[in-house]
């Protein structure tokens, strides 16, 4: 009888343990799964669901950097720009030589007209990565709308020289060689990035457009 106790014992706490340890390692998948599902969500254009998604997988995992990335983009895509931009500020603090991070809060930095921050966060995506070209692309939109176009160009030339079918960095360096005055070159770059993207061609031609106006006016 003795025995027979002590053997249920020994197989309640083994019983316990099972249940113990599947649920620890599914927690840590867990917080995988739902990132990996935020994921699927933000490409399907569900920032919302997104949002619930990357939250659930901070919930389980609260040192996630890509997860506070990711949802910091959800939050840019949904205009929440102050949290967004707490998004990356927690991925930086946690994984602080991953360049995307600051790439990312150089965007937002500059859709809020930060553009001095936008540039730091820029300068230091590109002193760990010199090879990121969407902060060149970001830090010449910044320098444009300082109106410094020689250093917005050189920027934008040197993020297609990384990457030279991005139509949207022609596309920026079209308008900086615009502002300059400087029709040719502008024209060779709204042409390419047409070329490059069709989805462009109403922008690049509204470009276009004001520049044979305002050679009209000269004559």
């Amino acid at each position: 009888m003795k025995t027979r106790m002590i053997s249920l014992l020994l197989l309640i706490l083994t019983l316990g343990m099972i249940s113990i340890f599947p649920s620890m390692a599914y927690s840590a998948k867990s917080a995988e799964a739902y990132f990996e599902q935020g994921n699927k969500e933000f490409d399907d254009g569900d920032f919302d669901l997104a949002l619930n998604s990357y939250s659930k997988a901070i919930e389980l995992n609260p040192k996630y950097a890509d997860a506070y990335n990711n949802r910091g983009n959800a939050y840019k895509r949904l205009e929440q720009f102050d949290q967004a931009i707490e998004d990356y500020a927690k991925a930086i603090k946690y994984s602080p030589k991953d360049d995307s991070f600051y790439g990312n809060r150089a965007v937002v930095y500059s859709m809020q007209g930060k553009v001095d921050l936008a540039i730091k966060d820029a300068d230091q995506a590109l002193k760990i990565n010199p090879n990121n070209y969407g902060a060149y692309n970001t830090r010449g939109i910044a320098y444009a709308r300082q109106k410094k176009y020689d250093l917005a160009i050189k920027d934008f030339a040197k993020s297609i020289e990384i990457k030279p079918d991005d139509a949207q960095t022609y596309a920026n360096r079209g308008v900086a060689f615009q502002k300059k005055g400087d029709k040719d070159k502008a024209l060779a770059d709204f042409n390419k990035a047409k070329e490059l993207n069709p989805q462009l061609a109403e922008f690049c031609d509204e470009h276009i457009a004001e520049m044979k106006k305002g050679s009209s006016k000269k004559k």
